[in-house]
């Protein structure tokens, strides 16, 4: 794997980060194009609960909080709404630990990856087509990915 920058090879959170940000390139070629969908909608969340976070503050700083109470309670209420939606998106079935989700014609391929705490261990998920049933389990250690003598 050479990204052209050095990787500590004693961080499991770098090397995960290294190996995850070559995704798209390794599934690119095997025909895969890269799908932005669920980054998205975690982006568009993210800016709704930040616009109304801005709207709040504006409202605190040009109006008295007693004439306007029932639209704090309400934006408060849609903040708290917003955000249980963006947390579910983050860490709910089927989307906790998504690194990589592609298209090639009428194949769909999403790769969960994650590591356990000082395991220089990287366990791969991959469903194709959507068939949790059929979904492939594996753990790769990090030096069968890295080459210790280029990084």
């Amino acid at each position: 794997m050479s990204s052209g920058k050095k990787v500590n090879l004693n961080s499991v959170t770098e090397l995960r980060n290294a190996l995850e940000e070559q995704l798209p390139v390794v599934f690119g070629h095997f025909g895969y194009e890269q799908s932005f969908t669920l980054i998205d909608i975690k982006l568009g969340l993210g800016c709704i609960t930040v616009a109304i976070a801005g709207f709040l503050f504006w409202l605190d700083k040009n109006y008295p909080f007693k004439d306007t109470y029932y639209v704090i309670a309400g934006a408060v209420g849609l903040y708290f709404l917003v955000s249980c939606v963006l947390l579910y998106f983050t860490s709910g079935p089927g989307y906790k630990d998504n690194k990589y989700a592609g298209t090639k014609k009428q194949d769909r391929i999403v790769l969960y990856g994650w590591t356990t705490k000082y395991d220089p261990i990287y366990n791969v998920k991959v469903v194709l087509n959507g068939n949790e049933q059929g979904a492939v389990t594996k753990e790769i250690p990090f030096n069968k990915v890295f080459d210790h003598r280029r990084a």
